[in-house]
């Protein structure tokens, strides 16, 4: 999937078939998953379903977040596997990228989104943020509460915990989470091309 894609310029979806490939190198994979065929095949009913909602729901193509969202879902990747881990490094969003982003959809600044402020609009930005920075870029919590204007470890979780309840019981929100995680990707492996092409030449040539 790694060279069609790469072959067709379809940024996107040779992106995943380098993080496909990155997690079956690290053995981030469990170990009936070792060839990425098997995984494909595994993935492939979740993942035309997630294409029919996202469809339906934002018109948006899935990408990275909804592939990892159903490697796991099919309990193919490893428990301890994370983020950080499963996206080659260089290929996540900067905060002030996911902030542009939100101020697109949300119409709130990312000065905004950082301040005391306790605005219902605004808090429900700033959860949004948080979530795309743990699930979309992986930061610890500390960094992620650093980067949203100085709050705790447990506000950081609390604002997790609320968007996942969301996502939960509401499949349009739960819709709507994934193309925002989506979007903010999609800058994050546009602006890393050149690096992911270079990853996969010298994989080539190392062969």
């Amino acid at each position: 999937m790694t060279r069609v894609a790469s072959a067709h310029d379809d940024i996107t979806q040779f992106a995943i078939g380098h993080m496909i490939s990155n997690i079956i190198k690290k053995k981030l994979v469990k170990n009936n998953f070792r060839d990425m065929n098997d995984i494909y095949d595994a993935i492939a009913p979740g993942i035309m379903t997630r294409v029919c909602r996202h469809a339906a729901g934002t018109g948006a193509q899935v990408g990275r977040t909804a592939i990892i969202e159903e490697l796991r879902a099919c309990d193919i990747l490893e428990e301890k596997a994370q983020i950080r881990q499963i996206k080659p490094a260089g290929t996540t969003p900067s905060i002030r990228d996911i902030g542009v982003i939100l101020e697109e959809t949300t119409k709130f600044t990312i000065d905004q989104i950082t301040s005391t402020s306790r605005e219902r609009g605004i808090v429900a930005a700033r959860f949004k943020a948080i979530w795309i920075m743990r699930h979309v870029c992986g930061h610890p919590l500390s960094v992620i509460g650093r980067s949203v204007g100085g709050r705790d470890h447990t506000t950081v979780l609390n604002s997790l915990n609320k968007i996942a309840i969301e996502r939960k019981a509401d499949e349009a929100a739960k819709v709507k989470i994934t193309w925002l995680c989506e979007r903010a990707d999609a800058i994050g492996v546009k602006m890393a091309h050149s690096i992911l092409r270079h990853q996969e030449n010298g994989a080539r040539a190392r062969k």
